[in-house]
């Protein structure tokens, strides 16, 4: 089969004729029809050699099918899967593989599992137990080939109103989704999104108003991109700010004096000044989310202005598989338009113009996908 891999750190991708994945008895084989492509992939493809500077074992995962998004049909099933799959099916992929027996995945938050694994990336923590470490490298491969195989618990059925290309991207959706959740999103709520018009703050934005706020203050480098988002987005409560702007006085101008009631942060490197900014434009008793890169440097913020104003900082990552199926109700019921958000796609042979694409912003791209 065909399959998009990183041999060395920093190099473009090269598409090799690999085997097709064997399965074990709790496994299910995916034909891939779409695999999303987002801002991980590109920090994974650039930045993972400093990873392997620090931790050494990571070489041994090199080459590395990438892509932890997509969606197809299952071709093949394991003796004892987990989950009620057949052959034919239309599936989304849940790219993070939780172990199910440490005390956060006990505790319902599997988004935190000590031997969380991840398809498609070279996990930068090092799994505690010989099961998360087995994951790591049994499951490495991604979604940027003809076939994947998966835990069969980490693949969800897909309703037949949601094409291949929108499923695909259902992985940073539920980032998105989980973020408004955790921010406590209510009708009549202002709601600011900083890095507001990348392929994560636009989902944000969409979601916000589907959670009932009255306005939206997207935060971004480029002003003028926000106007074209929300026009594509067909919203009339989305305000721009550029980054370049006084941020924290333009929200507070925006609110009247009283502050937005949340902000969710998807703080991209170099980004740490409109964070600052935009956290200060939060009310008293309102909530902060971060949900921003990795990369991002540390920031400093007022340990008083935290405490006396009352507001709460949380920080969210990943979705949960129960947060999935809300999700997929959601489009079941065509609650959510997503085929305004798939802008660009791309034979799998073009995976290296795909990530040329989304770096360069050329065309707007906001979600990008490949088929195999």
């Amino acid at each position: 089969m065909k399959a998009a891999r990183l041999h060395t750190p920093g190099s473009p991708l090269q598409i090799d004729e690999i085997p097709t994945p064997t399965i074990g008895e709790n496994d299910v084989l995916v034909e891939v029809k779409y695999a999303g492509l987002n801002g991980g992939d590109i920090h994974f493809i650039d930045e993972q050699y400093e990873l392997s500077q620090k931790v050494d074992t990571h070489s041994r995962h090199f080459p590395i099918t990438i892509s932890h998004e997509g969606a197809g049909i299952v071709a093949e099933v394991g003796k004892n899967p987990r989950k009620d799959l057949k052959v034919g099916d239309r599936v989304a992929i849940h790219p993070h593989i939780s172990c199910g027996f440490c005390y956060f995945c006990r505790t319902d938050n599997e988004t935190v599992c000590e031997n969380k694994a991840v398809i498609g990336f070279v996990n930068p923590w090092q799994p505690k137990t010989t099961f998360g470490k087995w994951a790591a490298e049994y499951y490495k491969d991604g979604t940027a080939a003809n076939y994947i195989r998966m835990p069969s618990q980490n693949v969800y059925k897909i309703p037949d109103n949601l094409p291949f290309d929108q499923a695909a991207k259902l992985d940073i959706l539920g980032t998105a989704y989980r973020a408004c959740k955790f921010a406590k999103v209510r009708p009549g709520d202002t709601v600011v999104v900083n890095a507001a018009t990348g392929g994560s703050g636009v989902p944000a934005l969409m979601l916000a108003e589907l959670f009932g706020a009255s306005k939206i203050i997207a935060v971004a480098r480029n002003k003028d991109r926000i106007g074209r988002i929300a026009k594509l987005l067909g919203s009339d409560i989305i305000e721009g700010i550029g980054s370049d702007e006084n941020i924290t006085q333009r929200i507070m101008e925006i609110t009247r004096g009283r502050g937005a009631d949340s902000l969710i942060d998807y703080i991209p490197r170099g980004g740490g000044k409109s964070f600052v900014q935009s956290a200060y434009g939060v009310r008293q008793v309102g909530r902060i989310v971060l949900v921003g890169s990795p990369g991002a440097e540390e920031v400093s913020i007022s340990y008083r202005w935290i405490m006396v104003r009352g507001v709460e900082i949380v920080g969210t990552r990943a979705h949960s598989g129960y947060e999935y199926d809300e999700l997929l109700n959601l489009c079941d019921r065509n609650t959510i338009d997503l085929s305004k958000l798939v802008t660009h796609r791309f034979s799998l042979d073009k995976i290296n113009d795909a990530l040329r694409v989304m770096k360069s912003r050329e065309g707007d791209p906001i979600w990008v996908v490949c088929s195999p």
